[in-house]
């Protein structure tokens, strides 16, 4: 929206119209690949862990070190010595910016160069209203509500929190992302329901832990699909008739289990004021 990037929506397209279709940041087995699974692609380019189904692609770049896919494009661009424009460079340096928390989680030199080398090119205004866009009130009262949600377990080691009914299912990572940030913290978990289905994100500060394989070992018996690496990872899970707080506290149980804390009720975050 701010960038003005030429896009529509998967839904619109018909993918048996096209001579190439190219998979980007996601992959044909993970529940955010949108294609019908009918259509196989072409390419597949994504840094997360490699999936079986995308080493059947004619052209796959898939896994290794690098920390965002932005990179994998970018280096693409480099070596075709192609320049891109300002909206493409603001894009490309936003993914590696974010993906890499500022180039301060699981980075690799190569997210290093190309961020460094987009730098100079994006459109910093832009950047700037991506980063910090207007959001309506309902944003801070989804929130409110996580933070008095949020229980704390083993201690404050994880905190977790089922933020209910979301009125759009990004912010289950944003709030995980924020919750992480706790001290002494090593994980953190929020869960949220949308449109039939229960969204999770997953976050973890202990480099022993991966959170990738953490979150599909604990979503796969439960009929959901899974996708991450090391740091950060995420879930959907459909209801199919069941309760959103029941699966989620099955889910926050199961977790705690595999971090090696009793499941429980937890502490509050945020006490309650008498």
């Amino acid at each position: 929206k701010v960038l003005h990037l030429p896009i529509q929506p998967v839904a619109r397209v018909e993918a048996e119209k096209h001579d190439l279709v190219c998979l980007v940041d996601t992959q044909p087995e993970v529940g955010n690949y949108s294609l019908e699974h009918t259509s196989m692609p072409q390419l597949v380019i994504d840094h997360h862990p490699a999936r079986h189904s995308s080493l059947m692609a004619a052209f796959h770049d898939v896994g290794g070190p690098a920390g965002a896919t932005s990179t994998l494009v970018t280096r693409y661009l480099r070596a075709a010595k192609l320049v891109p424009g300002p909206p493409l460079a603001t894009a490309l340096f936003y993914g590696i910016k974010s993906d890499t928390r500022d180039l301060g989680r699981e980075y690799d030199p190569a997210d290093v160069e190309c961020y460094n080398w987009l730098f100079p090119m994006i459109d910093k205004p832009s950047l700037s209203r991506i980063e910090h866009p207007a959001v309506p009130g309902r944003y801070f009262a989804a929130y409110a509500r996580a933070y008095e949600r949020a229980r704390l377990h083993g201690g404050g080691e994880g905190v977790v929190v089922d933020m209910g009914d979301v009125y759009v299912p990004e912010s289950v990572p944003e709030v995980a992302e924020k919750l992480v940030s706790l001290e002494d913290c090593r994980w953190s978990l929020a869960t949220g329901a949308y449109k039939g289905e229960l969204y999770l994100s997953l976050r973890v500060n202990d480099r022993r832990v991966n959170a990738g394989k953490l979150v599909r070992e604990v979503c796969a018996p439960l009929g959901g699909s899974a996708g991450g690496h090391g740091a950060m990872a995420g879930a959907r899970i459909p209801l199919r008739g069941r309760s959103s707080e029941l699966l989620a506290q099955d889910v926050f149980s199961s977790f705690l289990r595999a971090f090696h804390l009793r499941p429980g009720p937890g502490t509050p975050l945020v006490p309650l004021e008498p």
